[in-house]
């Protein structure tokens, strides 16, 4: 319910003017987030384990969160580093892969209800070892971007 309420703010916000990039970005990562979070309940909610693994691989998609919000505190803090196009690359590229990487790691056969959720007590673990590898592969290129000379 309460994603669904932050989705309504998304759109909200949007309409309050349509052009600004910083509210595009917002909306986009409101969506983000209510497609993880209702493809994470459904898939805990699932009866079988071939729709378990369809809701699995439509949560993949919580990289695009992550870049996101780091897309938006940039453009809030009105960074100079975010005026280069080149570095949206750098920005997005991180959780292209780690989308990529999760929607062909996820089972694709079908499975039992404990492989495709990874064992709950294993999966909290997994999730957050990803998230941190994220984080670390992104601040990483952020941080080596300042040395190369910037592109026209």
């Amino acid at each position: 319910m309460r994603n669904l309420c932050l989705l309504v703010l998304g759109i909200i916000v949007f309409n309050f003017n349509r052009k600004s990039r910083l509210n595009r970005i917002f909306l986009l990562a409101t969506v983000a987030t209510f497609i993880y979070s209702f493809s994470t309940v459904m898939m805990w909610s699932a009866g079988n384990p071939i729709d378990a693994n369809f809701w699995n691989k439509v949560g993949t998609i919580w990289p695009f969160f992550v870049a996101l919000v780091l897309n938006f505190a940039l453009i809030f803090t009105e960074n100079e580093w975010i005026k280069n196009k080149y570095n949206y690359l750098v920005l997005y590229l991180p959780a292209v892969a780690f989308f990529s990487y999760r929607l062909v790691k996820l089972p694709n056969k079908q499975a039992t209800n404990n492989e495709v959720l990874g064992l709950q007590r294993y999966s909290v673990r997994n999730l957050d070892l990803c998230c941190l590898n994220y984080l670390v592969c992104s601040f990483t290129c952020l941080s080596v971007c300042p040395v190369y000379p910037l592109l026209p």
